[in-house]
């Protein structure tokens, strides 16, 4: 699968290939507040040899608040080092980081497995 090109004031964030094992011992962003768009929709995706299937998008954006607060390129790589991972023939994700937050997509092919992980109430 291909992903998609970035825009000039974006920068791209590694995605790790294994799902974390537990959570921050020092908790996650501790002090700061979080807003989270996510949207889940079906689209068409290009996977190779010309060929187009619909498929399953799973897209996030991350931005801090309140109105003023900056989130940084650190902290994107910590969202995204606590959240996402992996990736296989059937299921592809992307992170990027601008100065508006971080933006993470995800496309799933067939029967893919969900590879977005929640915290619960311990971290």
């Amino acid at each position: 699968m291909a992903l998609p090109a970035h825009a000039v004031d974006e920068e791209p964030i590694s995605l790790p290939q294994t799902a974390p094992s537990q959570a921050p011992s020092t908790g996650f962003l501790p002090g700061h507040i979080l807003n989270i768009s996510a949207r889940l929709d079906r689209t068409t995706y290009e996977t190779g040899d010309d060929e187009i299937e619909w498929v399953t998008h799973y897209y996030v954006f991350v931005w801090k608040g309140p109105y003023g607060a900056e989130i940084t390129r650190d902290d994107c790589q910590q969202i995204a080092n606590t959240f996402w991972a992996g990736s296989a023939d059937t299921y592809t994700a992307s992170a990027v980081y601008d100065l508006s937050g971080c933006s993470f997509d995800a496309y799933y092919l067939k029967d893919a497995q969900h590879a977005f992980y929640s915290l619960d109430e311990s971290g």
